[in-house]
């Protein structure tokens, strides 16, 4: 699956989970140059494949109809288990609230 988002867009859903770029590469599963190279492209459409294209698509929807405290909530969570265990404990984290959401 490609997932076409402005890197404006990346930005902002990175910014109200909380997480930093590194943090967030590590959850998506890629470098963090390429978190930073997309986000440089500003109002831009990127490409994003694989599993960060699944992942930035689902929070593209869901980030619109939460609360930034809910938010910020869930990147505490993905930041503390990225700290204690391993990117794939952060994108488990994320990937719970995201399936919980349904």
């Amino acid at each position: 699956m490609k997932f076409h988002i402005t890197g404006d867009h990346i930005a902002d859903i990175r910014t109200m989970i909380g997480l930093t770029a590194d943090q967030f590469a590590s959850v998506l599963a890629v470098h963090p140059g390429t978190v930073r190279r997309w986000e440089g492209a500003g109002p831009e459409l990127v490409a994003v494949d694989g599993v960060a294209a699944e992942v930035l698509a689902r929070l593209a929807r869901e980030a619109q109809g939460v609360d930034p405290e809910t938010m910020e909530q869930v990147g505490e969570r993905v930041a503390n288990a990225l700290l204690m265990g391993s990117a794939v404990a952060g994108l488990f984290v994320l990937l719970k609230w995201l399936l919980d959401e349904e």
